[in-house]
């Protein structure tokens, strides 16, 4: 089954909602009844329920049904699953928003290179990315590794108003490597 909001096609297959007993579904045969406005009615029988939410044309929903009685509310679920479904979209799309970019350097990296990967960084950080900025030590460079740091740290202190201050560089093995995350 597939639902359509505005220009997105959702389908409930992979969604998260959770499945609410509606209307006949439901086996208990005492309930406890809540009106559409968060109104307690009592306990009463299934049946009877059935009656009053066909009377005010909603479904009979269960919302609570490890209560005892179970209990029930008055609402109309097909609004209920779209407005669900509504929220979690929204959810996905500011979750998806923010990611990890990573830059790579090299302990050869030329200025006009450097500072091409500094607008790049600028540009993540200012839209609220993270970034991580790795340098790989190939050959002998293993060797130079004070380089690799001092390359690492120039081009983080280039972007000192952008992001927040974490721990410095780390080095495992050949790589050097630093998370920077924006700043709020």
């Amino acid at each position: 089954m597939s639902v359509k909001i505005g220009n997105f096609n959702l389908t409930s297959g992979r969604s998260l909602i959770k499945r609410l007993k509606v209307n006949h579904e439901i086996k208990s045969f005492k309930i406890h009844l809540i009106n559409e406005n968060g109104k307690p009615l009592g306990t009463m029988d299934k049946e009877k329920a059935l009656q009053v939410a066909e009377e005010r044309n909603l479904d009979l929903v269960e919302v609570s049904p490890n209560a005892n009685p179970p209990v029930c509310r008055l609402m109309d679920y097909g609004r209920y699953k779209y407005q669900q479904i509504k929220k979690e979209h929204k959810q996905k799309t500011k979750t998806k928003q923010k990611e990890m970019k990573n830059i790579r350097l090299s302990v050869r990296i030329e200025t006009h290179d450097l500072t091409v990967k500094l607008k790049q960084a600028e540009k993540f950080l200012t839209k609220g990315h993270k970034v991580k900025v790795v340098l790989i030590l190939k050959g002998r460079e293993v060797t130079y590794t004070e380089r690799g740091f001092e390359v690492i740290n120039d081009f983080v202190n280039n972007l000192a108003s952008y992001y927040q201050d974490k721990e410095g560089p780390i080095k495992e093995k050949n790589i050097i490597q630093i998370i920077l995350d924006p700043k709020h």
